[in-house]
């Protein structure tokens, strides 16, 4: 019997940690479309297809990263002045990465070290 008590307070256990977790929720675009761009040596911004928020209601927007080049780009988030180095965040070539993104993003700067790769950005909810 205390077998049995001891296998059902380890379940109760179980069962309360799982409930208390944060669920991840699968990547959903917003349908608004996705910016393509082609990056290159020279640091260029690209505007963003994004949702229109009420301030009164902000929320972390994700954006979902994918690089169909063959050079790793580097990439930085901000408003239409927004400039890329490459010491910026770097999306090696094939990689699909989705981030959240600063609050009052609207752009999105890219550069590369070498050669040049296309790189899409579609804007959603999600990891």
């Amino acid at each position: 019997m205390t077998n049995i008590l001891a296998r059902i307070g380890l379940l109760l256990f179980l069962v309360a940690a799982a409930g208390s977790a944060q669920a991840q929720r699968a990547f959903e675009s917003f349908g608004l479309g996705t910016a393509s761009v082609t990056a290159t040596t020279s640091s260029s911004a690209t505007a963003l297809t994004l949702p229109t928020q009420a301030s009164a209601t902000p929320r972390k927007i994700q954006v979902r990263m994918y690089n169909a080049g063959t050079a790793t780009v580097f990439v930085h988030f901000g408003t239409s002045g927004v400039a890329a180095t490459t010491g910026n965040m770097p999306l090696p070539s094939g990689a699909i990465e989705v981030i959240s993104v600063p609050e009052g993003t609207t752009h999105v700067a890219t550069i590369t070290a070498s050669g040049t790769g296309t790189i899409y950005f579609t804007a959603g909810l999600g990891e």
